[in-house]
């Protein structure tokens, strides 16, 4: 468990999996990409409003795996290496394709006013 500004980078490239957090609970949940980046297989909750369409590409190329409180442990035990690189080789394409484009459109129209 990490939560600390300016390292996150550092825990997301030694973990091989990475639950997303803020997404069991009504905050929405974290960006993606950052972990996806890094080569982290994803799990996340199902209270992902704040990125759903990353959320839903990503699930959609077998990239990231929703959870539940209940399905997490389950989830975690049944992820072993190759499952992981699967998952984080997948996440790895669909940045390669433009999956991170509609963040950076939106991040540029903040800065642009539009």
């Amino acid at each position: 468990l990490a939560d600390t500004m300016g390292e996150m980078e550092l825990w997301y490239a030694a973990a091989g999996i990475c639950f997303v957090g803020g997404s069991l609970v009504a905050k929405g949940g974290h960006t993606p990409w950052e972990p996806a980046r890094h080569g982290c297989a994803l799990l996340h909750g199902p209270r992902v409003e704040n990125f759903e369409d990353a959320y839903a590409a990503l699930g959609a190329a077998g990239a990231a795996q929703e959870v539940t409180e209940a399905t997490f442990g389950a989830t975690l035990r049944a992820l072993d290496s190759p499952a992981q690189e699967a998952m984080a080789a997948a996440a790895a394409d669909l940045r390669k394709t433009g999956g991170g484009e509609a963040l950076l459109a939106a991040l540029l129209s903040l800065i642009d006013g539009k």
